[in-house]
């Protein structure tokens, strides 16, 4: 497994500017929806913290073997 990652997309015809995949490569839809909900409330420097943030938390809960039991 490998961490989760996403990819800036501002001027995507799907209006999503960010594209969040999973440890798999998988699209996460839930944190895709965050951050479309987000560019209307953060500034652009702070929604890129919060998702590093966020995609290091999720990247650890997927491989730490106490939670991924």
């Amino acid at each position: 497994m490998s961490a989760y990652f996403c990819c800036a997309r501002p001027d995507a015809a799907h209006g999503h500017p960010y594209l969040v995949f999973d440890g798999q490569g998988k699209l996460h839809l839930p944190l895709i929806v965050f951050a479309k909900d987000a560019t209307s409330r953060l500034a652009p420097t702070s929604l890129k913290k919060y998702l590093s943030a966020m995609l290091l938390w999720f990247s650890w809960m997927e491989t730490d073997p106490w939670q991924a039991q």
